[in-house]
């Protein structure tokens, strides 16, 4: 897909500002993991975390964050694929809330990696993970929210708790102890936590050990025994086994393919 463009958790500082008055002459889909402000439709709207927006081409663009910094998943991709919106009926140029946002920072990674790779059926595999994020972000808008309904105390301790959890990945979390944390039973902590972050407490865990991982193994020159042991892992065969899992390849042949 020579036409797309994709990047996953991009972050920028405070100040950000896109302003583009005749918008661009293809599709741009956002989400923004931070609260943003867009002006559409002659209406400015502070978002909540995890809007979405698709822009049609040619349609103005306004958005910003002016006091905080902000990561966001974006993707530019051709007006020639209009047949792919309206297959899975996907509404544009309006601010949207999925039921479930994590598949989309781990699908525009996949879109992302493959993209800067040369590897055989490139093209095929794009199409394969474009139309699977499209797929997912339908049944997401067409999904039934949860009846669980957590409280907006619960909300803001499950955050902070998520934030202390995911800055120290070496400690060895439990459900039971961050349960503990949030003066709530672990059934009820790990429903509460699926509920609103879409995944499993300790899965999420796993998942930005891993991210961090491939972060080292591309960025320093640590040992794979080493980012083990720095994430927490007792075991660097078991880091191993469970990043293969993630990643489809061993962390040794993650660092070839990436240097």
């Amino acid at each position: 897909m020579e036409s797309l463009l994709v990047k996953h958790d991009y972050p920028e500082r405070a100040g950000f500002k896109i302003h583009r008055p005749t918008g661009r002459k293809d599709y741009t889909f956002l989400h923004f993991e931070q609260k943003m402000t867009i002006e559409i439709c002659g209406e400015t709207v502070v978002t909540e975390p995890n809007a979405c927006i698709l822009y049609s081409p040619d349609v103005p663009q306004l958005f910003y964050s002016e006091k905080n910094d902000i990561i966001h998943n974006w993707m530019h991709f051709s007006a020639d694929l209009r047949d792919v919106i309206n297959r899975f009926n996907i509404p544009e140029n309006k601010i949207i809330y999925p039921n479930e946002c994590k598949f989309i920072s781990r699908l525009f990674y996949k879109m992302e990696t493959e993209l800067n790779s040369n590897k055989p059926f490139k093209n095929q595999l794009l199409n394969a993970y474009f139309n699977e994020f499209f797929i997912r972000f339908s049944r997401s808008l067409n999904s039934k929210k949860s009846t669980l309904s957590a409280s907006s105390n619960e909300i803001k301790r499950l955050q902070n708790i998520r934030k202390k959890a995911l800055s120290a990945l070496e400690h060895s979390w439990t459900v039971e102890e961050l349960a503990k944390l949030a003066n709530l039973s672990a059934s009820r902590f790990h429903a509460v936590y699926k509920e609103i972050f879409g995944i499993s407490p300790i899965k999420d865990i796993i998942e930005n050990r891993l991210q961090t991982a491939k972060n080292l193994l591309v960025a320093t020159d640590y040992s794979v025994t080493e980012i083990s042991e720095r994430l927490g892992y007792l075991n660097t065969n078991h880091f191993i086994r469970q990043f293969k899992a993630f990643e489809k390849q061993t962390p040794f042949a993650y660092r070839k393919n990436h240097s």
